[in-house]
């Protein structure tokens, strides 16, 4: 085959006559002279840049056009229609099935499909397909079947294992652990790992290990049963450091009598519990609860009540903001609800007696008691948020943090929510400072060591407990060896030749104390020591950075330390599965595999590994 044959113009033009050349796609007709096919390139890169490559057809008649136009000088034409002839002509092939680019983009469409939480059957949507059409009418999507039966499975398969190869080098890890009920009525359960990458790393990782359905009855014997596949199949029994769960009675006995593991009782739930039951047995609150939430409920149902109500911020320069329904399973909400009413009320009580419901009006004294009622509430709003963040440690900040809120209630002027409240932190938080893991969690943590302790005999016992772990921990086995041999030599050097010595004995006594105590003890209780010296970094800062940048100084201590400090105070990182999945088990994904479920919700939550 000749030069000019083998060009690749000739995928597009077709030779109708010696030295005469037409375009199959516009039938402009060219001349071309030996093997020069320059100026056949520069037409298919001016006017068919974006065509797919086309086959040459059947000599057809040319045309009696001027072709001149289209040999145009390359320095005229604009830089962005002067791809190479090449690159024209692959990128019509680079989309086949199996193609580097085609998976590329299936893997963005899947991403998409489980960040967003989208149905599979978005990829048959009218404008989502007019929408990638346009971007690049080249793509075809992947159907819903591929994506539900290939593009997820192979994902999540490559990504757990990935994250069993991470998870089998971490030397504790937590799990928290909740059921919820999906719109469909379905059980599920949700249990999530939190652990620290292996040292010299101090990066806190949390990960959705299972959702799975659980359609057997709840109670401790079968929920553990499904817990304890979850932990088989990723391997991480023996490496479980302590469980989290609310403070029901079956995940108490869940944990304690079946799991047998440290039970870590959410402190979010607790909070959750003392404000329900403080609410309930305080003067007037649960009234004038019910009072704002008929209110809400009015204008909420209410057109012309929501319409009056905007009028009327409008015209006291308010911005325009929606009263806030509460959430029964959900304090917070309630304190919300009543935060957004009292901001409200003078527009409010306005559109009320616009609109002939006066009798329904929160009168002065009441809204006093609301603002009480925020301002006594809101510690505890404050330290639920804070306490269920998942990027730094919290189990370490709830004895200070129960301590804080003690400390602002007593300076609330005296109520009977107050009260309630005080009577309630006291009986569930009371002995707090005899739980050895979260106060060793609290010691551990830079920001906070010796300052929340009030009991000095639950502090010197956690002390010399935290030696005995250090003795125990790997890093002293590290140690002692190295430091032994340096003793050798030091004596062997400087040992006098006599053979009788008048310190033999003595010399002998040192040397048992050196080795028993000096290496195995004293090296603890300096490390101990210098740790309860140095300044106390800021609340603000990362404890686990401050742990990073000085593990070399504390080899011991840090052991400890990363024995605790993963353990997250709330079961919250579980909850936050529910509302996910509630997006997810919707009406568009009324059919959703509880496989797929657990597949989705996993890969949405997936760290960076």
């Amino acid at each position: 085959m000749s030069r000019s044959n083998a060009s690749d113009v000739w995928s597009i033009m077709e030779k109708t006559a010696p030295g005469i050349a037409t375009c199959s796609i516009c039938k402009s007709i060219f001349k071309y002279s030996g093997g020069s096919t320059s100026n056949l390139k520069r037409h298919i890169n001016l006017k068919h840049s974006t065509q797919p490559s086309v086959a040459p057809k059947e000599s057809s008649q040319p045309k009696n056009e001027d072709a001149s136009q289209d040999h145009m000088s390359k320095s005229s034409r604009p830089a962005l229609l002067q791809p190479t002839l090449q690159s024209t002509l692959s990128r019509t092939k680079m989309y086949e099935p199996g193609s580097a680019k085609k998976q590329k983009l299936d893997d963005l469409v899947l991403d998409m499909i489980v960040k967003d939480l989208q149905p599979f059957t978005i990829v048959e949507d009218e404008g989502f397909k007019a929408l990638v059409a346009g971007l690049d009418p080249r793509y075809q999507l992947p159907s819903r079947r591929t994506i539900a039966r290939k593009l997820l499975p192979s994902k999540y398969e490559q990504d757990v294992l990935q994250l069993k190869s991470v998870l089998s080098n971490a030397d504790h890890i937590a799990v928290t652990t909740d059921l919820w009920t999906s719109r469909r009525t379905e059980s599920y359960i949700t249990v999530t790992a939190h652990f620290l990458r292996p040292a010299p790393s101090w990066d806190l990782q949390t990960a959705v290990l299972a959702t799975r359905l659980v359609r057997t009855n709840h109670t401790a014997e079968n929920i553990a049963a499904v817990l304890k596949d979850v932990f088989q199949e990723w391997e991480i029994e023996s490496k479980i450091s302590s469980v989290v769960t609310d403070k029901a009675s079956t995940m108490v006995s869940l944990v304690k009598d079946h799991l047998k593991k440290h039970h870590v009782r959410c402190f979010a739930h607790s909070l959750n519990l003392i404000v329900r039951d403080a609410l309930k047995h305080s003067d007037g609150i649960i009234p004038l609860l019910t009072k704002i939430k008929a209110i809400v409920s009015f204008f909420h149902h209410s057109v012309k009540g929501t319409e009056k109500l905007k009028s009327l911020q409008a015209s006291l320069g308010i911005p325009h903001k929606k009263l806030v329904q509460d959430v029964e399973t959900r304090w917070n909400s309630t304190l919300k609800m009543v935060e957004r009413y009292v901001e409200e009320h003078q527009a409010v009580t306005g559109a009320l007696c616009a609109l002939g419901k006066a009798e329904m009006s929160v009168s002065d004294d009441e809204i006093h008691l609301l603002e009480k009622t925020v301002s006594v509430l809101t510690p505890f709003d404050l330290a639920t948020l804070e306490m269920s963040v998942e990027k730094y440690p919290s189990l370490s900040k709830m004895l200070p943090t129960v301590r804080q809120i003690m400390e602002i209630l007593s300076k609330e002027p005296p109520s009977s929510l107050r009260d309630h409240l005080q009577a309630e932190m006291r009986k569930r938080f009371t002995g707090l400072q005899d739980n050895v893991t979260l106060c060793a969690a609290t010691f551990l943590d830079p920001r906070f060591k010796k300052l929340p302790f009030t009991d000095q005999t639950s502090l010197g016992r956690l002390e010399e407990r935290l030696i005995g772990l250090m003795q125990r921990s790997e890093s002293v086995d590290s140690v002692i060896p190295s430091t032994s041999q340096d003793v050798t030599k030091e004596s062997e050097e400087y040992e006098p030749p006599a053979k009788k010595s008048l310190w033999e004995s003595f010399d002998e006594r040192v040397d048992a104390i050196t080795k028993t105590t000096t290496l195995a003890l004293t090296g603890p209780i300096i490390e101990l020591r210098r740790y309860n010296e140095m300044g106390y970094l800021k609340r603000l800062q990362d404890p686990l950075q401050w742990w990073k940048d000085n593990q070399n100084i504390f080899p011991r201590l840090s052991a400890v330390a990363r024995q605790f400090l993963h353990i997250p105070a709330t079961s919250v990182p579980s909850e936050h599965l529910f509302s996910k999945a509630g997006e997810l088990i919707s009406v568009r994904r009324s059919c959703l595999k509880a496989t797929n479920v657990d597949k989705i919700l996993f890969l949405n939550k997936k760290p960076s590994l």
